[in-house]
């Protein structure tokens, strides 16, 4: 896992106030499950030339299972306020970490 993910990880576990293991793990809770899929979302949007493949790998996942994720929290953004909150709160958290990516 390069440092931009892991960097990613680190923020969505402080904010979502989980342990990384229970978000990394393959639980199907949504306690666990959102937070798991706002890392795949924002790893896809902020780490450099990741490709889903590429994330997978990363969290030991198939692409696909990596394209659904998104596709929820794009998905999930939309119909509920937390989850949008708490993409919009990492977002902050990573273009002040990364200087480069608050354009």
């Amino acid at each position: 896992m390069d440092k931009r993910v892991r960097t990613i990880v680190d923020i969505v576990v402080d904010k979502s106030r989980m342990g990384p293991r229970d978000i990394l793990s393959y639980s199907k809770r949504q306690a666990a499950m959102n937070p798991r899929h706002v890392i795949w979302y924002l790893s896809r949007k902020y780490a450099l030339h990741k490709s889903y493949k590429s994330i997978g790998r990363s969290f030991s996942r198939d692409h696909t299972t990596i394209l659904n994720g998104i596709r929820r929290i794009e998905r999930m953004r939309r119909d509920m306020p937390n989850i949008d909150s708490l993409v919009i709160c990492c977002e902050q958290e990573i273009r002040g970490r990364f200087p480069c990516l608050a354009a």
